[in-house]
């Protein structure tokens, strides 16, 4: 299989990066919005709830059938909902009509990510796919911190309508960005991981259970991820601070991941070695809980780059063991991006419902809670102990037996 040129990996990065900015955008301003009409805590936990439901579908879905083929008209066709459902949602008269809206938001992209990143998996195979999946990750991560930082200053300057048509208009620019479809005949399923130094110690077993590690701990960081996008506002406003200072701790958090994922994408070995996941989580929980007690611009700041740290192991380790398959990549990415959702999902209204009966800072001990549990169970299934039993159960549901 041919390397990808830089053209086309720009065109990647490019799509990835603008797709974000417009998507937080619009995932900041619904929770302002849903405040100014005078939404509550379950209101901000059953919004991502409802919009990540219909995520889950439509990236599990997706996903599958992109593995036939025409992954980038999926990719533009999901371009052009999630502009209309922004335009809709800065339409949105009252809360009924944010539910409404925001669901076509998710279906566009459960249409857009898996397509987009299984199809970056596809071109180029396995070499370099360290580096391309950190230039990939670097680009959306920083869409997503800019969005975060303007929605927040824009919603603060102007109210929540700039940013929402702002997201509209961006959508346009993702469907000219999205490469050109390419036949099927040229992305054969030639990837035959691993093709890298060491590939005999990386067994079919070892791979699922690392993937296995990967998906719940980009699980629970992207429900974290989730439960500040949508919870926090209302702390943050309850100690009177501004939109602008949510749109900086959120803006630090991106920045963090980003970094993260620049420097995962130039170094080697990380995948396969339990510290870097273990050890973020447990970052990421001390962090967390560090939110509780938070209460001013600084403490608040200061928890920030810890999240975002685990965020970024999460992630770049999920999408890596994802694409690192022999075939099927589309379904892999559709699971990736599935769990992605159902994090966002769980966390958030959990968080709400808490907050309701307990005050305010609930949801961040249950973020502390869940890092702890995602960290506890990595380190079960990452260690030797596991492989046997996850091997049996795999060559029992006919997934055949290990291969290097």
């Amino acid at each position: 299989m041919n390397p990808i040129g830089r053209g086309e990996l720009f065109r990647f990065g490019a799509a990835a990066f603008v797709a974000d900015w417009a998507f937080y955008l619009v995932f900041t301003s619904v929770p302002l919005k849903a405040i100014a009409l005078g939404g509550g805590p379950m209101i901000l936990g059953l919004l991502p709830a409802l919009s990540s439901t219909v995520y889950i579908v439509s990236a599990l879905n997706f996903g599958r059938i992109s593995d036939r083929g025409g992954r980038m008209r999926m990719a533009r066709a999901g371009t052009v909902l999630m502009a209309l459902g922004a335009v809709l949602l800065r339409l949105a008269p009252s809360i009924p009509w944010l539910f409404l809206a925001l669901p076509i938001v998710g279906i566009g992209g459960g249409l857009f990510w898996p397509t987009i990143q299984a199809e970056l998996g596809d071109r180029g195979g396995s070499a370099g796919l360290v580096r391309r999946a950190g230039w990939f990750n670097v680009c959306w991560s920083s869409g997503k911190m800019l969005g975060f930082w303007t929605a927040g200053h824009m919603a603060q300057a102007y109210g929540t309508a700039v940013p929402l048509l702002l997201a509209a208009g961006l959508e346009a620019l993702v469907f000219v960005a999205v490469p050109r479809e390419m036949p099927r005949a040229d992305l054969r399923e030639a990837f035959c991981p691993p093709a890298e130094p060491n590939a005999e110690i990386h067994t079919e077993s070892m791979r699922r259970r690392y993937r296995l590690a990967a998906w719940l701990a980009n699980l629970v960081a992207f429900g974290v991820g989730a439960t500040l996008n949508y919870q926090f506002p209302k702390r943050i406003l309850s100690l009177g601070l501004r939109e602008g200072d949510l749109g900086n701790f959120l803006a630090a958090t991106g920045l963090a991941q980003t970094l993260v994922f620049a420097g995962l994408g130039m170094r080697r070995g990380w995948e396969y070695r339990p510290f870097w996941l273990v050890g973020s989580l447990l970052i990421g929980l001390l962090s967390a809980a560090g939110l509780v007690w938070a209460s001013n611009e600084v403490t608040i700041l200061l928890c920030a780059p810890g999240i975002g740290l685990a965020l970024g192991v999460a992630y770049s380790a999920s999408l890596f063991h994802s694409l690192h398959e022999r075939a099927g990549r589309g379904r892999s990415t559709g699971i990736h991006e599935a769990l992605l959702g159902s994090g966002a999902f769980v966390l958030p209204l959990a968080g709400g419902w808490l907050a309701r009966q307990t005050g305010l800072t609930a949801p961040y001990a249950l973020c502390a809670v869940a890092f702890g549990v995602a960290a506890l169970l990595a380190i079960y299934w990452v260690s030797p102990r596991a492989a046997g039993k996850i091997g049996m159960a795999a060559r029992a549901s006919g997934a055949g037996p290990d291969r290097s």
